[in-house]
């Protein structure tokens, strides 16, 4: 049988190439998902360095704390999608990539807003 004239490849949904990882008990998807979130930073210092993304906030960032930096996007990236396992369940009956995109997106813009919050208030006491 001739995969490739039947149809096979055709016919496979895309919303079912993304497993559910919604399910916060399941330490197995931990290793992928900070793979995945190593990979988006080192995009993301790509893209600023070689001029797509235009920050000099960005790249001073990179340049003054290197591998700090690294680690610390990194690893608020990873704690941010673990917090949307952990808050997926409570607020979705099914899984959705989408849906777990938004959630994970919305809790990292929380973080960021609250970040930005904290850092500004320690700047303006050391001045």
């Amino acid at each position: 049988m001739d995969f490739f004239k039947s149809g096979f490849f055709l016919k496979v949904d895309i919303y079912m190439i993304f497993r559910d990882i919604s399910n916060f008990t399941n330490v197995n998807d931990y290793l992928p998902i900070l793979n995945g979130c190593v990979n988006a930073d080192l995009v993301i210092i790509f893209l600023v360095f070689h001029g797509v993304l235009q920050s000099k906030y960005l790249k001073n960032w990179y340049k003054k704390y290197q591998l700090n930096a690294v680690l610390a996007d990194v690893l608020i990236l990873f704690i941010g999608i673990i917090l949307a396992r952990f808050f997926y369940n409570y607020s979705f009956t099914e899984f959705s990539i989408w849906k777990f995109t938004g959630l994970a997106l919305f809790i990292q813009i929380i973080h960021d807003i609250l970040f930005f919050w904290l850092y500004a208030s320690l700047h303006l006491r050391k001045t």
